[in-house]
Parts: C-alpha cells; structure tokens; sequence
C-alpha cells in the first residue's frame, strides 16, 4: 500500500479505503485466533442410550 499513486500524486482517499481494510483484516484474523476450548458435561453423556431415556 502506497500514499502516493503511480503517476507520484498523493492518493488520499485510496490510502484511506486500502489501509481500513487492512486494519480490518488483521483485526478479523487476531479474533479469529482466539478460540476457547469448552467442555460440556451432561449426566447422560455414559454411552447407554436406554438409560438416558
């Protein structure tokens, strides 16, 4: 990402819109990477299914 375009013009308003998503981007992936782990417990979790009935 560059500030200026390629004729060397500063281009505000695309350094602007390429760097938000950017941000975006690496905000989306640092969530993404923060997964607890969650353990469910149940009384009928014992495998005989006649008894959880």
């Amino acid at each position: 990402m560059n500030l200026y375009n390629a004729e060397g013009y500063i281009d505000l308003t695309a350094y602007e819109a390429l760097s938000r998503i950017e941000r975006e981007e690496r905000r989306a992936k640092k969530a993404a990477a923060y997964r607890p782990l969650v353990y469910i417990c149940s009384p009928y979790s014992h495998g005989c299914i006649n008894d959880n009935i």
